[in-house]
């Protein structure tokens, strides 16, 4: 699906339950006919699935990309989306 990337959030701390948070949110936005104006989406990304892509958020932030997910809805790849000149 093809999405603005907004921005990401590095995350890595500690839960209440001894847990570990280690990934990112990356902040989307995309078109949706139910929505006036465009539709903003957080996904998280573990650092695991952050590595095997093998990107850097950095080089998308203010881009167009397209995300391509798992069958559980899970990101596995993001790429720049090239819009035709």
């Amino acid at each position: 699906m093809n999405y603005y990337f907004a921005g990401y959030q590095i995350l890595n701390f500690e839960t209440k339950d001894g847990g570990r948070i280690d990934g990112f949110n990356i902040f989307l936005m995309s078109k949706d006919e139910n929505v006036k104006g465009q539709k903003a989406e957080k996904k998280f990304i573990s650092r695991a699935d952050y590595d095997r892509m093998r990107v850097n958020f950095d080089t998308f932030v203010g881009k167009n990309v397209t995300i391509f997910c798992d069958l559980k809805g899970h990101p596995v790849l993001i790429q720049e989306h090239k819009t035709a000149a």
